[in-house]
């Protein structure tokens, strides 16, 4: 499971395949918590999927990342798991 990007004390990470599976998402961990965020179509943004043990303002942090560098983020889900 690939570190991707780095920012602020937050790791988003891609799991490889086989363990992982579509749709297009992140894992973000940051002092031991976990979210989940799905990179819909760009037309519709990111949601978030799942959250283990972090804190709100964590969450929404990740989610401002993840929305900044989603283009990224695709992109690297592409190299690791093709169109």
């Amino acid at each position: 499971m690939p570190v991707v990007l780095r920012d602020n004390g937050f790791q988003v990470r891609i799991f490889l395949p086989t363990r992982e599976h579509g749709p297009v998402h992140v894992h973000i961990t940051r002092e031991g918590g976990e979210v989940v965020i799905v990179l819909n179509a760009p037309e519709q943004g990111v949601s978030v999927r799942d959250v283990r043990g972090m804190r709100p303002a964590d969450v929404r942090q990740a989610v401002a990342i993840v929305e900044t560098n989603a283009d990224y983020l695709r992109q690297q889900w592409r190299k690791y798991h093709g169109e």
